[in-house]
């Protein structure tokens, strides 16, 4: 399944050469139109939206071994320059996980992730914007649709999940996180969600912050 391990590269992955270029064949045409309809609730977690990228011929595995500090962003800012597809490093020095990156890198798979153009995406928003303020009954009645798609993206309890399963202190030198820039102050994790908690009120907030992983690089990966 997508985001396994591979000792060789399997058929049809990329060399991280081959990806700089945007792939063996140069990036997608131009007038590549948008596929059908898909409902974004057919993806229940990142791997099944990877695999349907991977079908749809938005996903190029590389199975050579990269390096998180400067190659991987590289290889992926070329590879955007040309609106190449988004790419699976199955081999990243130092870590045992593998990196997907560059997933929303075209509007045909932004268009895949949300299930529309995002311009009608940002549509449906400004006329649910328009319908609340004042609120009126029948406008809220026609975006019913987007009103019940905001509401599924709610919190809720649980009585198991995917977090769960793995139980053992926490240790982010294994993470795969990239050095993007010549000069950075070290590797970062660019867009995490972070949970905070009131110490007072119990209340929690999600915010978006570039967090700097604090290890030692010559440590992590043997160099001098």
């Amino acid at each position: 399944g997508v985001g396994g391990r591979a000792g060789r590269r399997p058929a049809g992955a990329l060399s991280p050469r081959e990806a700089r270029r945007g792939g063996p064949s140069g990036p997608p045409r131009a007038d590549l139109k948008v596929g059908p309809y898909v409902r974004p609730s057919m993806y229940r977690n990142l791997q099944s939206f990877l695999r349907a990228l991977e079908k749809a011929g938005e996903l190029v595995r590389v199975g050579a071994e990269v390096d998180p500090v400067l190659e991987i962003t590289e290889i992926v800012q070329r590879v955007q320059k040309r609106q190449g597809p988004a790419l699976l490093f199955e081999r990243v020095l130092g870590s045992p996980y593998p990196v997907a990156i560059n997933l929303f890198g075209t509007a045909r798979r932004v268009e895949l992730a949300l299930g529309a153009h995002p311009r009608e995406f940002g549509e449906r928003l400004w006329r649910l914007a328009e319908a609340v303020n004042p609120p009126r009954a029948g406008s809220l009645l026609r975006e019913a649709a987007t009103v019940g798609r905001l509401l599924n993206m709610r919190t809720r309890r649980v009585a198991s999940a995917p977090a769960q399963e793995v139980d053992e202190p926490p240790d982010l030198a294994r993470l795969p996180a990239l050095q993007c820039w010549p000069g950075d102050a070290g590797r970062f994790l660019t867009i995490p969600l972070v949970l905070t908690s009131d110490p007072r009120t119990g209340r929690r907030n999600v915010g978006v912050y570039r967090m700097q992983i604090l290890v030692n690089l010559a440590e992590q990966f043997g160099r001098k």
